[in-house]
């Protein structure tokens, strides 16, 4: 017994048991609108959709994680503007990345919520399509590279301490504006024939699946490493110097971590008179 249509999702009940989804046979492309179809990969052609249930149920998830990131971001922006002594260089860069996780709400959040209501399915135009990467490729690796600031100025504080040479407002300037002109540089080049924005299709949760059908579609890659993996490499780097422990002199036991060294002292330092 069908309740629906057979092009859209329907529930079947056989022998008492209901099951909501779409009919048999039916594919990912088949749900595609038409002005956007021939952007999808053929591959495609050969897998089922999602069951309809997940996407509102991620629609759900996102909208909690909308509204805590946008009061989360939201509060950093406002402090940091209204109390000048949080106005640190090491603060300008918590800034940049406050503001590019907010754009990045601001510009993918109410778009795919709405289409995960809509059943899945891009419900918007071509071009808006590839605006929608677009911005989620800027603020995306945006946000890496600031990470990767952040991290490295904490290696600088943590293990170097007062030797290590102190982050100044420029060299802060500087390294924001390397993580947007980044950002952007890498983005472009779609619109201008190197590679190209697409809707994404339905990858299989088992990464043995994904790299599969990677190999079926030619990706030598499961993910555009060429514009990021500089930034990982050096957040990880950093991260890891922060809490290793520093080798003894002359083949002695290993010492506490810089992060280890640094809450102890603190807890020794003498009060402020």
């Amino acid at each position: 017994m069908v309740f629906a249509n057979a092009s859209g999702p329907h529930a079947e009940a056989y022998t008492g048991q209901v099951v909501f989804g779409y009919p048999e046979g039916v594919t990912v492309v088949d749900l595609v609108p038409e002005n956007i179809r021939h952007m999808i990969h053929p591959h495609w052609n050969n897998y089922p959709p999602v069951n309809p249930m997940w996407h509102y149920v991620l629609g759900c998830i996102y909208i909690i994680l909308g509204c805590l990131s946008f009061f989360g971001n939201g509060l950093v922006i406002l402090l940091y503007l209204k109390n000048k002594f949080l106005r640190t260089p090491s603060n300008q860069l918590v800034l940049n990345l406050a503001i590019s996780d907010f754009l990045m709400l601001m510009t993918q959040f109410p778009f795919f919520t709405y289409n995960c209501f809509s059943g899945g399915v891009w419900m918007f135009s071509e071009t808006f399509c590839e605006l929608y990467a677009f911005f989620g490729a800027i603020t995306g690796i945006a946000s890496i590279w600031t990470l990767s600031f952040i991290s490295y100025d904490r290696y600088n504080v943590i293990v170097k301490g007062v030797s290590g040479t102190p982050l100044t407002s420029g060299r802060a300037t500087l390294f924001v504006l390397f993580a947007w002109i980044y950002a952007i540089a890498w983005s472009l080049p779609p619109f201008f024939g190197w590679g190209k924005y697409i809707p994404e299709g339905h990858l299989r949760p088992r990464e043995a699946a994904m790299r599969e059908q990677a190999k079926k579609m030619n990706v030598s890659n499961l993910r555009s490493n060429q514009a990021h993996v500089l930034a990982e490499f050096v957040c990880g780097n950093c991260l890891t110097r922060c809490l290793q422990p520093n080798a003894g002199s002359l083949g002695g036991p290993a010492g506490p971590s810089p992060m280890a060294r640094l809450a102890r002292s603190s807890e020794l330092a003498p009060f402020p008179v």
